[in-house]
């Protein structure tokens, strides 16, 4: 049903080409003491046919570095079939000074804010669930999945949000996917 997806790295290099994507550092240096921010904790990653064809969005979603897990590499991939965050370049850093410039971060921050695409469930206290009848804590990909799940599958389909096949999906896609996902990033 969905299209895979091929990540490619790409360098932050200069001078700026449409092909690449704005440096994040140099609208900060003023704000950061020398050194406080290194381009080398900083990993952009955009789809491949957006690489060479320069039709990116512009926009950036962020998660952490180090280990890529099963729940924020399958957040980044849905939240990049969203239309607010189609073709979003995914960027890897811990830096919070960088994770405040992206349009939506997953799996770091310590903060859950949907209304600021603020996806992390790692924070003390944290206890969101699908709901339907399901009660299992969710993790980065269940966030976006339980915010954006019935868009991305109606886009996939092409019919309209509020089409009766779109919410059995919903749940369907939840309950044999995602809820085992959130399970396993959660039990801790």
């Amino acid at each position: 049903m969905l299209a895979a997806l091929r990540l490619s790295q790409r360098a932050v290099t200069f001078p700026l080409a449409r092909s690449q994507i704005r440096n994040p550092f140099s609208a900060m240096a003023a704000l950061t003491p020398a050194g406080a921010v290194s381009p080398k904790r900083l990993r952009v990653y955009s789809s491949a046919a957006d690489s060479l064809n320069g039709t990116g969005s512009g926009k950036r979603v962020g998660t952490h570095n180090g280990s890529f897990h099963c729940d924020e590499a399958l957040g980044c991939y849905l939240i990049r079939l969203t239309s607010q965050l189609a073709g979003a370049d995914v960027v890897r850093t811990r830096d919070s000074q960088v994770l405040d410039t992206l349009d939506a971060v997953l799996d770091v921050g310590g903060v859950y804010d949907p209304s600021r695409h603020r996806y992390d469930h790692h924070q003390k206290g944290f206890n969101e669930v699908f709901g339907h009848g399901f009660n299992t804590k969710l993790s980065s990909a269940g966030l976006v999945y339980k915010h954006f799940g019935k868009e991305i599958i109606a886009k996939e389909l092409g019919v309209s949000e509020d089409h009766e096949d779109v919410h059995r999906l919903y749940l369907a896609i939840y309950k044999a996917l995602l809820r085992f996902e959130s399970y396993h990033r959660t039990r801790h």
